[in-house]
């Protein structure tokens, strides 16, 4: 026998070789991917019986296995190893073993694992009295996996595990396979099945039942979801659930995904025949099929041009809300193609909608088919000097109403500049015209009359400018900015007739966002006409470390009326109401800000929008409260005053605390909807647990509670 010692730890490569000492070779001769590297304090080697023993801080490499142990012994013959002693085995899919004692053959490949332990590439972890690997499969004897990690203090049992009398890890397939099982929180047993599989950590979907949802509601019963996750492919997918409510009979609904190549679709839908049901919530004897649909796609056809849909159909006015399916209450469709190069856009969209609200008529509700749109911008020239063109077409049709098809050009030259004294200027020269054929619009005097194949245009052109001139001031801790801001417009007057149909520009809000516009509407059918300048000021103050505070306010002047706007729009008159923004910010865990717009005579709010946000990230806290006149050019909308607050707290390590309230404050307003939830949250389980309270009434639809628990197991669904 040979035996070397070293006084320090040495690393001896045992290559293959067919030299006279050849016996220092333990691996096969014939397959260099085979070579052993071998590192440890104290290596006999016995010629005799072809065994290599080292010990002392053992390293054994063989292709992407690492094994650490104090002692191992290897079998050249019987290409068996055996190891004792802090023994830790680095797997080439990034698992790693731990173990007492193990005996290891076939490239350490298969053997017999005493006090198996192992750690998962995604912490995962296993223990058991004893394990036998074979290949890519480990089965383990009287064994516990969990994915929690441990306490630090080790005081207390992993949050979730399970214990079984055998588990069967099958690394190829990449699932876990449990015989006698018991689910355990704590360590304490709350649910038995005698044979229960489940995913590994490896595989980010597959094919099973995930966990129910239940819960309780006053308008649906008791409920249970129970949901069923089909994998397709990698990029395909499908998840089948069904709902049973004790009040209303089983949903049933469905979510298709597909990822493409070229883009992703997907589809979303659900069916029930429940008890139908009057305008007072009473059952009349008779079934009533009721049902959803929503889809949603984008595709990429070259490096320019994408093409996409989205839609969503309901078969009744209160189905989505009932069911807590979607709270919206106007439904778009659109199908688009839409192209980019350079600063140049193009797109063609096509709209269909469904209205909801108990005033919605179908028959005048609006089919935009087709709406094409393309903008174009210039590269500037030498001076800066770049043009802008803006072009669509829409045909818009209804089964009772107004029809009207537009064809618009918006074009013009722009100039900025930049003085020496820092002052930013922009000059603008642009046209607008439009064309419209319109029919079913009403006479003025006379709405039982009616226009058809009307045709009518405008042709206006506008000159207008913006200037500001930010100016700053620099002080030790802080520093302020003052902008003045002025820009004015100049065009004819008029530009609106009533032959025009207003279908973009129904309404609008006067505020900081658009009182420096040159025109505010929203749309293209209506526009502002005549001289008007647009003057206002900017002031900010900022700490450097922390703090800061914002101020805006602002106002129009025109050189005579527009009647375009509606009253008590703040738009009206030759001079507008005041509008502004105050935002203050003494440190990063407070916010205020408050939007208004004032009375031009007294002062009075007319406009009132305050928000308050509070606390760290852990500790949030959020209030507003709006009020607002309706600014009108239709008669469709009314005043609004609401106040909503929500909250979330972390008090405690994972636990978090919710809730949110809103309510309308007008004189035949009250209660809107509140809600709270309790949640744990941690790295391998999710439990929550939300109430509802909804307070709207809508035929069908009556106030209600709910209540709903949530669990999510990682690994488990």
């Amino acid at each position: 026998m040979v035996k070397i010692r070293q006084k320090f730890k040495i690393l001896i490569f045992v290559f293959i070789i067919f030299f006279s000492i050849k016996n220092l070779s333990v691996a096969n001769q014939n397959e260099s991917d085979n070579e052993v590297i071998i590192a440890a304090n104290n290596i006999y080697f016995d010629n005799n019986d072809k065994t290599v023993t080292a010990s002392g801080n053992v390293e054994i490499v063989l292709k992407d296995k690492v094994l650490f142990s104090d002692k191992v012994v290897y079998f050249q013959d019987t290409d068996t190893i055996t190891a004792q002693g802090n023994i830790s085995l680095l797997q080439e899919n990034g698992n790693v073993f731990f173990a007492d004692s193990l005996e290891l053959s076939n490239q350490m490949s298969e053997g017999i694992i005493e006090s198996f332990r192992a750690l998962l590439k995604s912490d995962a972890r296993f223990a058991a009295q004893s394990a036998i690997r074979k290949n890519e499969i480990v089965i383990m004897n009287n064994a516990v996996y969990s994915p929690c990690k441990p306490c630090e203090n080790k005081k207390y049992e992993p949050l979730w595990q399970v214990r079984a009398k055998e588990i069967i890890h099958d690394e190829q397939k990449k699932e876990i396979q449990y015989t006698h099982a018991r689910f355990e929180i704590r360590g304490i047993p709350v649910f038995y099945t005698p044979i229960f599989s489940h995913p590994d950590s490896t595989v980010e979907k597959k094919t099973g039942f995930l966990i129910p949802t239940q819960g309780r509601s006053s308008q649906l019963g008791g409920t249970v979801s129970i949901p069923f996750f089909i994998n397709f492919s990698p990029n395909f997918d499908m998840t089948l659930e069904t709902k049973f409510t004790s009040k209303e009979g089983a949903i049933i609904s469905a979510e298709l995904r597909h990822k493409t190549k070229k883009g992703y679709y997907q589809f979303e839908g659900s069916l029930t025949n429940p008890d139908k049901r009057d305008e007072n919530n009473q059952k009349i004897g008779q079934k009533k099929e009721r049902s959803h649909l929503f889809a949603s796609g984008n595709f990429k056809w070259d490096e320019i041009w994408d093409w996409g849909f989205s839609g969503a159909v309901s078969s009744d006015d209160t189905y989505l809300r009932k069911y807590n399916i979607n709270s919206s209450d106007t439904l778009q469709n659109n199908i688009f193609i839409e192209g980019i190069s350079g600063k140049s856009y193009a797109s063609f969209n096509t709209f269909f909608f469904q209205g909801l609200r108990i005033e919605d008529d179908p028959g005048e509700t609006p089919i935009i088919f087709p709406f094409l749109e393309h903008r174009f911008i210039s590269q500037p020239n030498d001076i800066g000097l770049l043009f802008k063109l803006n072009s669509n077409f829409i045909h818009l049709h209804r089964k009772q109403g107004i029809d009207s098809t537009r064809l618009s050009l918006r074009g013009g030259w722009h100039l900025p500049s930049t003085s020496k004294l820092g002052d930013l200027m922009m000059l603008s020269l642009e046209f607008k015209a439009d064309s419209y054929v319109t029919n079913d619009i009403p006479l003025n005097n006379d709405s039982s009359i009616v226009n058809n194949n009307e045709f009518v245009y405008r042709l206006v052109p506008e000159l207008s400018g913006e200037w500001s001139w930010p100016i700053i001031k620099r002080e030790k801790d802080s520093h302020q900015l003052i902008e003045p801001i002025a820009s004015f417009a100049v065009s004819p007057y008029g530009g609106n007739p009533s032959k025009i149909p207003n279908e973009d520009s129904r309404s609008f809000e006067f505020d900081d966002t658009n009182v420096f516009s040159i025109n505010r509407f929203p749309g293209i059918d209506r526009i502002e006409g005549g001289p008007r300048i647009n003057l206002g000021l900017k002031y900010g103050i900022y700490g450097k470390n922390s703090g800061s505070m914002n101020i805006l306010i602002g106002q129009v002047f025109r050189l005579k009326s527009d009647d375009t706007f509606a009253e008590r729009s703040g738009l009206e008159d030759r001079t507008s109401d005041y509008v502004g923004k105050v935002s203050f910010s003494p440190q990063k865990d407070i916010n205020y800000y408050q939007r208004l717009r004032l009375d031009k005579r007294k002062l009075s709010l007319r406009r009132n929008e305050i928000g308050l946000d509070l606390g760290p990230e852990k500790h949030k806290f959020n209030l507003t409260y709006i009020s607002l006149n309706r600014e009108l050019t239709a008669d469709e909308l009314v005043d609004r005053e609401e106040i909503s607050a929500t909250g979330r707290t972390n008090f405690l390590n994972n636990w978090h605390l919710q809730g949110t309230t809103r309510r309308d404050l007008t004189s035949d307003g009250g209660m809107i909807n509140s809600g709270a939830s309790i949640e744990y949250l941690d790295d391998c389980f999710i439990f929550i647990i939300s109430f509802d309270r909804n307070f709207t009434r809508d035929r069908d639809l009556q106030p209600s509670s709910s209540i709903t628990f949530r669990v999510k197991l990682k690994n488990l669904g």
